[in-house]
């Protein structure tokens, strides 16, 4: 949050509180969220709609593939604590994701309301933009973390390597 608040980003910052409300006394929350919001609506500037439809996308695409990597795992009886911290942070995220309004399942009329309304859009793209750092973030754990795992379970959890270290406003290829 100290790097948001330096930048004097508002809107981002306040994308942050709500995503992290949980953790945060709600009082003290709430009274930064009311001191942000006059100032969050006027120092947007108007976001792209195809990079959060893409960024949405990416979201989609992580957490499906999370699903689909946590089943094999759980297929191969894989048992290293070493990925503990990944079931814990994919759930959180998963979380996070769905406290924020949006079900990567239906996407669609997220988009629909974002597309009429600049704000939605706005606050979409700041939302995305966080969830973004946030995959990086697990991204880099997993490299820290598992550099003694074998080969083969090294493997098994490159692909969900890959997705979360793509630039969700790129296309995916």
């Amino acid at each position: 949050m100290e790097g948001v608040v330096r930048r004097f980003d508002l809107q981002r910052l306040d994308v942050l509180l709500r995503l992290n409300q949980r953790r945060l006394d709600p009082s003290v929350v709430g009274a930064l969220r009311d001191l942000l919001r006059a100032d969050t609506n006027e120092a947007h500037s108007t976001p792209v709609e195809h990079d959060a439809t893409v960024q949405l996308m990416h979201v989609a695409a992580v957490l499906a593939s999370w699903k689909i990597l946590r089943v094999r795992l759980d297929e191969q009886a894989v048992a290293a604590p070493e990925l503990d911290f990944l079931k814990e942070r994919m759930a959180m995220l998963r979380s996070l994701v769905l406290q924020a309004g949006i079900d990567p399942e239906h996407v669609d009329a997220l988009l629909e309301m974002a597309r009429e309304e600049s704000m939605v859009l706005s606050e979409l793209q700041a939302t995305l933009d966080e969830l973004g750092w946030l995959m990086m973030d697990i991204a880099n754990e997993i490299e820290r973390r598992t550099v003694g795992l074998d080969a083969q379970l090294r493997g098994t959890l490159e692909e969900l390597l890959v997705l979360l270290r793509v630039d969700g406003r790129q296309e995916m290829t």
